[in-house]
């Protein structure tokens, strides 16, 4: 069985520690990731804490967006030294969001990589229809 490496197809730039949403300063780093809600299963969270933070049945795939990102990248978390993380995905998108926790994944084999659940800050710019990257 081959192990493939996830597809880095977007960029993300990311400040370490904000004093502010949206950020003032330059962004820290920007990075090659992958960005989706995707089809992972999160259970992190009790279910009432979902339901009362999202406002419905389905908060769990609601609320978290998966990014994964090239292993040895500085991504940090709530639970990691000087958390949590700033991420604006696309750069230059106006969309900011809280990396909420990062772990190494297939630690190990050749496709380890790092993956970290994010959370929508709340300031979002009106979008266009349809939205684009």
């Amino acid at each position: 069985m081959a192990f493939t490496l996830p597809t880095f197809n977007t960029t993300m730039n990311i400040w370490h520690a904000p004093f502010a949403i949206p950020p003032v300063t330059i962004p820290d780093e920007t990075a090659a990731c992958n960005f989706s809600c995707g089809r992972r299963v999160f259970t992190g969270l009790p279910f009432a804490a979902v339901e009362a933070f999202a406002g419905n049945n389905d908060g769990q795939t609601v609320i978290n967006r998966i990014i994964l990102a090239p292993f040895g990248l500085d991504l940090r978390g709530i639970w990691q030294v000087n958390g949590p993380d700033l991420v604006e995905i696309p750069p230059g998108s106006g969309q900011f969001y809280s990396v909420e926790d990062v772990a190494v994944m297939a630690s190990g084999f050749p496709n380890h990589h790092l993956v970290a659940w994010a959370i929508p800050t709340g300031v979002v710019p009106f979008l266009p229809s349809p939205m684009t990257d």
